[in-house]
């Protein structure tokens, strides 16, 4: 008895590409989720009033994630999928890259990169990747 398989590329392509691009909505939206968790997390920085309201305001310590005072930053992170196999994410606040690189008078406050990086352990641990599939 002959058996016979025969691939089909196009199809498997297909394939690959629709698991992919699952695999990229997930970790696009787990890499957004990490920043505004990473934001809302306990701060160690300066404690002083805020002019306009008059409350306090614990700001964020170097190299932790931004406190949140008036959660511009936060609502700027804006998500995209513009093919299939591609996710965007923007960051709409103009001081979001002195952030997370600091300036020569301010640290870092990073939180782009450490969302990436625990996103990218999420992955190679089967936490994204395992969902799917």
């Amino acid at each position: 008895m002959k058996t016979e398989v025969r691939l089909n590329l196009p199809e498997i392509i297909r394939g690959i590409e629709k698991v992919s691009g699952r695999v990229i909505r997930a970790f696009t939206f787990d890499v957004v989720d990490r920043m505004k968790q990473a934001f809302a997390l306990p701060k160690s920085g300066r404690v002083y009033k805020v002019s306009k309201t008059g409350r306090k305001h614990q700001a964020s310590a170097p190299g932790e994630a931004p406190a949140v005072l008036t959660g511009f930053l936060t609502s700027s992170i804006l998500t995209d999928f513009p093919k299939q196999t591609e996710g965007v994410i923007t960051i709409g606040a103009e001081y979001a890259a002195y952030l997370e690189k600091g300036t020569s008078r301010m640290r870092p406050r990073p939180f782009v990169k450490p969302s990436i990086g625990g996103a990218l352990d999420s992955i190679n641990k089967g936490g994204i990747v395992g969902g799917l599939l």
